[in-house]
């Protein structure tokens, strides 16, 4: 991780401290009043304030004074213990909302809180007055050495905001007095631990950027202040899919994207829905999840996102027709191969239509299909119209598929040379399970099912005893009765 020189006000500032200082002081004035305020916890502020979570060195460790630091022992678990630290600045707790009073110009403000746990922390300062104007930083102790997680300063009086994922460890508030005059200002520190992997991601600045490819999240809000922000950027022409499940509680996520305009547009959401959009090479697709506040909101409940490449039921490939004559007796040998597109991987079926001249009868047609090792993964005989669905231990991953065709001619009872016409078509089918239920996105689609629904691998759609998984695991029909492992 890569950490950068800050000023040297701060560490001019901190030379000041001792190991046992009390209540830290206006720089100023050596004069404190700090109190609870009577507003709660948290309040409604603008997330528009500058965002970091990548630590900032304050100054290089051979830099800093070994006696105003006091190390860290760490466990053998990784978190820390209270008793070996010793703050640089007076302790507050998290959660509450403390008034500072009689700040002025060029003061500096510090105070100390700990993280227990791994959470997202969403510092604030507020309730400046039109002539004061506050910076507001967060800083971690990390074995002895000071870093800036992230400074706020937005013009004027308006309210400082800083979210950054905090590990378990020693922190502090670092306020500076650009303006103010014997001014009151509310500072504190919101703690949630019920945050998804893809934080912090609560504005556009610091929106997560999803890979070329199709995307699937899994994220919450933990708060109505909570914002989730992505971006998709495309690398060819083509279609992709826009999608929200709302399925673990319908209605508490808003489901947004901007357009040209600048705007934020509601899309359809629900289990299944998609919003299809054609995208040109290199174009931007921003798209967020907030809030519906209509409704009560409950951190412990997940959307489910899932935006890139469009995956349609599956491909089909007209590998080619066998076609030729043979003689009494005679076998003549053919073949086709295909390599099917990376993202439509599995193979699934093959389609077989025999037009031979004369009777069928007497006339052996043998399909047999090959992978890119060129191992032997199926076989059938081909002397009838039929469609051939492979087991599920059968499925072709990317390569080429090679369908080798052998026919021969024993029918003595028409003993002339027989001419014959083949077609062989395979079907490819898309992988992605977007609702991680075991099935794949083609067998929910060609079934009627909903792969932003995980609930429904275990109903029985037809009736038969058997779940679709079930079914799906052994290769027969979800919605034929008749149809059964």
């Amino acid at each position: 991780m890569l950490y950068y020189k800050k000023s040297l006000l701060f560490i001019a500032l901190l030379s000041s401290f001792t190991s046992s200082a009390n209540p830290l002081m206006d720089s100023r004035s050596n004069k404190t009043d700090l109190s609870l305020s009577t507003t709660s916890f948290p309040v409604n502020v603008n997330p528009s304030s500058n965002l970091t979570s990548v630590p900032q060195a304050l100054l290089p460790a051979e830099q800093i004074s070994a006696s105003i630091f006091k190390t860290k022992n760490l466990q053998s678990d990784n978190t820390i213990s209270p008793l070996a630290y010793t703050p640089l600045c007076t302790t507050l707790n998290t959660g509450v909302l403390y008034t500072l009073n009689s700040t002025q110009t060029g003061g500096t403000y510090c105070y100390h809180f700990t993280i227990a746990e791994r959470a997202k922390t969403t510092a604030i300062l507020v309730n400046q007055d039109t002539l004061t104007d506050f910076t507001l930083s967060v800083y971690q102790d990390i074995d002895g050495t000071i870093y800036n997680l992230g400074t706020s300063s937005n013009a004027a009086n308006t309210d400082e905001v800083i979210k950054v994922i905090t590990e378990p460890g020693e922190y502090y508030w670092y306020m500076q007095a650009l303006s103010a005059t014997n001014a009151t200002i509310n500072f504190g520190a919101e703690v949630t631990t019920n945050i998804d992997q893809y934080e912090v991601n609560d504005t556009y600045a610091t929106r997560t950027y999803l890979a070329d490819m199709r995307n699937f999240v899994r994220g919450n809000h933990e708060s109505a202040n909570d914002l989730d922000y992505y971006v998709y950027q495309a690398s060819s022409n083509t279609n992709i899919d826009l999608m929200l499940n709302d399925v673990e509680n319908p209605n508490q996520w808003i489901f947004e994207s901007l357009d040209t305009n600048g705007v934020w547009q509601p899309l359809l959401t629900g289990a299944g829905t998609a919003n299809n959009q054609n995208v040109t090479t290199g174009q931007i697709v921003d798209v967020r999840v907030r809030p519906n506040l209509a409704i009560t909101q409950d951190p412990n409940k997940h959307y489910r996102l899932s935006l890139g490449t469009s995956a349609p039921q599956y491909y089909q490939y007209n590998m080619g027709t066998f076609s030729g004559s043979v003689a009494l007796q005679q076998r003549v040998d053919q073949s086709f191969t295909v390599t099917p597109g990376s993202d439509y991987e599995d193979l699934i079926s093959a389609v077989v239509i025999p037009n031979i001249s004369g009777s069928i009868s007497g006339m052996n047609c043998d399909l047999d299909l090959y992978n890119q090792y060129n191992q032997k993964f199926a076989s059938y005989k081909c002397s009838a119209s039929k469609q051939y669905n492979l087991p599920t231990n059968a499925i072709i991953k990317p390569g080429k598929v090679t369908a080798k065709m052998s026919i021969y001619h024993a029918s003595f009872s028409d003993p002339s040379t027989r001419s014959f016409s083949i077609p062989v078509t395979l079907s490819f089918g898309s992988p992605l399970d977007l609702d991680s239920d075991s099935l794949p996105y083609w067998f929910e689609a060609k079934n009627g099912l909903s792969d932003e629904n995980p609930d429904d691998a275990l109903l029985d759609s037809d009736n038969d005893g058997f779940s679709n998984l079930a079914e799906f695991n052994a290769n027969t029909s979800p919605v034929d009765a008749n149809s059964h492992p």
